[in-house]
């Protein structure tokens, strides 16, 4: 069977195995007096892909964001504590984008929605937005493997555990394997883990707790808490607080 003859299946299937053979590298870095993280440049991964689908003829087309219903199907905002003692303003959108995958002609297509989260406290959101989605098929489709980012390997504990709670329709929804807690988060600040602390301590672990609440960060933050071997983050000394809270940002 020639390239032309391939179906879109077979030409992804031959990209497949050109991508298995590329080794991916994490080279980028999130800065932390903690360690940090580091993970695989979007841009690499695109490179390696264009190469592999240019060399089988596999086209991939995006389509527009489309919003979730639970967030009113549009992007949202909050304010969040900031290092100045003040509040930033984060929108914050969560969604799926249909995306087309061609082979040799327009009827020779697979057709699919990739999910996407994304935040952004400026005037980015629509890039963060494109390169989630695109992080997000691509690891999947090509089964590229960034590792120790699976939330499935977290071992949590019960102290580990945040609330998922959810407004519908006036009506609030809360698992039943979470301990019941307050869910005006933005405001939220448990007396017992700040009443002690000092200002810029508080800062930092209201912006933590947050954090804890928000889809787009909260598995971030249990393996933080997790990695730290803590329940609160209180327990956290100066340098390891830090560290936590510019990885959030």
């Amino acid at each position: 069977m020639t390239s032309e003859q391939r179906n879109v299946f077979a030409r992804i299937a031959a990209a497949y195995k050109e991508i298995s053979a590329e080794v991916f590298e994490k080279t980028g870095t999130v800065a932390g007096s903690g360690g940090g993280y580091k993970f695989i440049p979007i841009g690499q991964i695109l490179e390696i892909v264009r190469k592999a689908n240019g060399n089988n003829g596999v086209i991939v087309i995006f389509g527009k964001p489309e919003y979730d219903s639970d967030q009113g199907e549009g992007r949202t905002k909050y304010d969040k504590a900031n290092n100045y003692g003040g509040t930033t303003t984060w929108h914050y959108a969560v969604g799926h984008i249909t995306v087309r995958i061609f082979g040799e002609s327009s009827d020779d297509r697979i057709e699919m929605e990739v999910p996407f989260e994304a935040q952004d406290n400026s005037d980015k959101l629509t890039n963060k937005i494109m390169t989630n989605a695109e992080r997000c098929l691509y690891r999947t489709l090509y089964a590229i493997d960034e590792g120790g980012e699976d939330p499935e390997s977290i071992n949590e504990t019960m102290n580990n555990i945040v609330n998922d709670v959810k407004s519908k329709k006036g009506k609030t929804v809360i698992n039943p394997t979470s301990k019941p807690e307050p869910t005006d988060v933005p405001s939220f600040q448990p007396a017992s883990e700040i009443s002690s602390e000092t200002p810029e301590r508080k800062t930092m672990i209201n912006a933590l707790i947050a954090a804890e609440h928000e889809k787009s960060t909260s598995v971030k933050c249990k393996k933080i808490k997790t990695d730290f071997a803590v329940s609160t983050w209180s327990m956290l000394d100066d340098a390891m607080l830090k560290a936590a809270y510019e990885a959030i940002q």
